[in-house]
């Protein structure tokens, strides 16, 4: 069903203004909709509709057989979709095509297992139900383990099967689900003995929780550990906090072992997000404004270099901490470049100047026959904020002896430019002095205040 955008506009419009009792009475009725197969009424459409009024109304939504099944990598669903999938996030445009594919390739059995589970919620006590569940994620497990492996090794039959979801970046989120929902009891179990979400800091005995699921997951599913890992990591306020656990696995407390074993994917998918900062930096550096955009993200990534290495001791001359280095360089280098080099081009640039011959000397001294710019001084002050800011994280991120020696030619700079109005006190006439005290005062105090930390 297509509605005009006027007609949208109006539906969202009244649906903004009903009570939160009443929404919640609407989310039910087309919830029970949608299960009897009731397809006169455009659910999907009203959902979309009433978003907006979801985002302050929480009314409780019963969990329904293609909710089960993604409940094991939901924290890991993003609504990105880039070029290449990125590991350990999936699309939330996969999630129907998957579904979708899941309902067909199971035919009627599978409908069963998910009516049985619908029929369950009705009046089952939460120990059945959770057995309803299961029942879902080991049945989902045995449709999708054959054609996922057949389609990676039969480049035809994957190409078929890659085509009928949309694409091969929509075959390679159903493979990274396919993880999760063989682990969907652990997951789930896990998931309720640890704070909610998001979880602001593992402690030891959320540590002790993990591990020890880690170990049974070991033993009953071998490969699938670390994806257990990976699950809980998503529900962190900080994805490094999850270091602890493989600091509590490795024997030495550091990343000699764990570079090497089943771990690895957990350290990578860490350091994939670090990456993520140079990548992101070197990105916005062209842009306008982008000095400051630099510096806002070199201190994000600041505070995550400092959380990875906090959480487990890195080996410098290893793989993790070989690419921690290579981001280091990558954030001071696009620094240096994009903040430092022309610091002082941007904020003396803005400062008006002229040429005087003195003898055989011809010097610039301050220009006092016009006003400054206000949008060149705008762009000075932002300047000489991003130097210091620069000079702040200079030692963790390599650019200290760099900064500070800009801030030193600034400071020399904005002495000799004060010096020169100071000359051209005598014999001007009395705007150019205004002009002189509102530049000496106020445009060197105030940039001065923005260099120095």
């Amino acid at each position: 069903m297509v509605l005009k955008a006027a007609k949208k506009e109006a539906l969202q419009a009244l649906f903004s203004r009903m009570s939160s009792g009443r929404v919640t009475e609407l989310v039910k009725l087309l919830e029970k909709a949608k299960l009897s197969g009731d397809t006169a009424i455009p659910h999907d459409m009203i959902m979309s509709l009433l978003r907006p009024s979801l985002q302050f109304v929480k009314p409780p939504r019963r969990n329904t057989p293609q909710r089960v099944f993604c409940n094991p990598f939901e924290d890991l669903l993003s609504p990105m979709d880039p070029p290449v999938k990125e590991k350990a996030l999936i699309a939330r445009a996969a999630l129907q095509p998957v579904w979708d594919w899941l309902v067909e390739a199971g035919g009627v059995e599978f409908q069963e297992t998910c009516s049985a589970y619908d029929k369950i919620c009705e009046t089952g006590a939460q120990e059945v139900v959770f057995e309803a569940e299961k029942a879902i994620w080991e049945h989902a497990t045995k449709i999708l383990e054959e054609p996922l492996a057949r389609a990676y090794d039969e480049a035809e039959y994957g190409r078929k099967l890659a085509q009928s979801l949309g694409g091969v970046k929509r075959l390679d989120d159903m493979a990274e689900m396919v993880h999760f929902v063989r682990l969907g009891p652990e997951i789930e179990g896990l998931k309720a003995r640890l704070p909610l979400k998001p979880i602001r800091k593992l402690d030891d005995n959320h540590v002790g929780e993990i591990k020890n699921c880690y170990h049974q997951v070991a033993n009953d599913k071998p490969g699938l550990a670390s994806w257990l890992v990976i699950a809980i990591m998503r529900r962190l306020l900080q994805d490094a906090d999850i270091l602890k656990v493989i600091r509590s696995l490795s024997p030495k407390g550091d990343d000699t072992l764990a570079s090497m074993t089943d771990l690895k994917l957990v350290g990578d998918v860490v350091l994939q997000n670090v990456e993520a900062f140079a990548d992101t930096i070197e990105a916005v550096a062209g842009q306008a404004g982008g000095a400051q955009e630099v510096m806002k993200l070199a201190q994000e990534y600041v505070g995550t270099f400092k959380s990875v290495t906090d959480n487990l001791s890195i080996k410098r001359e290893g793989e993790w901490g070989q690419r921690l280095l290579d981001t280091r360089k990558r954030i001071s280098g696009t620094i240096d470049k994009v903040v430092l080099q022309s610091a002082k081009e941007h904020v003396m640039g803005s400062l008006k100047m002229r040429k005087k011959k003195l003898g055989r000397t011809t010097t610039a001294i301050a220009d006092l026959r016009q006003d400054i710019d206000l949008d060149s001084y705008r762009a000075a002050e932002q300047r000489a904020k991003a130097v210091r800011e620069s000079v702040k994280i200079g030692e963790r991120i390599g650019v200290s002896s760099a900064a500070r020696a800009m801030v030193n030619d600034l400071n020399k700079e904005l002495d000799a430019y004060g010096d020169s109005l100071l000359d051209q006190m005598d014999n001007v006439p009395a705007d150019y002095r205004n002009r002189k005290r509102m530049v000496r005062h106020a445009f060197r105090a105030r940039v001065v205040m923005c260099i120095f930390p």
